[in-house]
């Protein structure tokens, strides 16, 4: 089980959708992601138009992935402190029934730091969190199978 964690790419400001630079972003993202081992992958976004193009680029590279939205992923406060972490990580466990790796497409603040609060929540791991720019991924495996 894995977690990849992908920051939409770049996005204009006024419309909300993906420049062409960040079209690039992320299409270099889903050509490294295909090179990985990754199973039967769920790709689960943001509502935010950016984050809804990203995650549909990847999923138009990645052949068999599952493509879906979360309402947890709207979440764009700059505190963390806020986000619905214990949410969504219930969310995940569930989803982890089903898929291998969830590749999360958001924003900055659930891309850098879910990642890190699940592994540690749910797989007693602890992770550096990285800071991601625009278009950039991370990924945090579970050192075990967590279920049969």
């Amino acid at each position: 089980m894995r977690i990849v964690a992908v920051r939409n790419g770049e996005y204009n400001k006024e419309t909300g959708h993906l420049s062409s630079s960040g079209k690039v972003q992320i299409k270099k993202q889903a050509e490294w992601l295909t090179q990985q081992e990754l199973g039967k992958i769920l790709v689960l976004h943001s509502p935010r138009a950016c984050a809804v193009e990203s995650a549909k680029i990847i999923s138009g590279i990645i052949k068999d992935a599952t493509l879906r939205e979360s309402v947890l992923l709207r979440f764009s406060a700059a505190d963390r402190a806020l986000a619905p972490f214990p949410e969504l990580a219930k969310e995940m466990d569930t989803l982890f029934r089903e898929f291998e790796t969830i590749i999360i497409v958001s924003h900055r603040v659930i891309a850098e730091y879910f990642p890190a609060f699940y592994a540690k929540e749910r797989w007693d791991a602890v992770t550096d969190t990285p800071i991601l720019l625009m278009g950039q991924s991370w990924m945090v495996s579970s050192p075990v199978p967590l279920f049969a």
